[in-house]
């Protein structure tokens, strides 16, 4: 899979987070990513495939900052009125172990990159 860069990731996905909270988790997102498309790798570093490696990155950066003492985490997400939880242990699909963006994987099955047997 091709790597998404720092740059990328800030400049034309518009991401948030540090250069080293980027560094601890790249890897870790590209390799979910890789998994839910049938881990044979993506060749696409600037499109769909990109953009789901991006909002992993987010996704495991708010897991990292609201993991509690025993390294469950959890985040929250709302919108208006709705609000949902995603925690550790439960409601956030798992690639390599590793729990996926909900967000993610709606990017890739939009794009019609997501794996079947996922």
């Amino acid at each position: 899979m091709s790597s998404v860069s720092f740059e990328y990731y800030r400049d034309v996905y518009g991401g948030e987070c540090g250069e080293s909270e980027f560094s601890a988790v790249i890897e870790t997102a590209q390799d979910a990513v890789s998994e839910l498309v049938g881990g044979t790798g993506i060749s696409d570093a600037s499109g769909d495939a990109a953009r789901a490696v991006c909002l992993e990155v987010d996704y495991l950066t708010k897991m990292n900052k609201n993991a509690s003492p025993d390294g469950r985490g959890a985040v929250r997400e709302s919108l208006g009125d709705y609000s949902v939880t995603y925690g550790a242990s439960g409601g956030a699909m798992r690639a390599c172990g590793v729990p996926v963006s909900p967000e993610a994987v709606l990017c890739l099955r939009r794009a019609g990159l997501f794996s079947r047997w996922v």
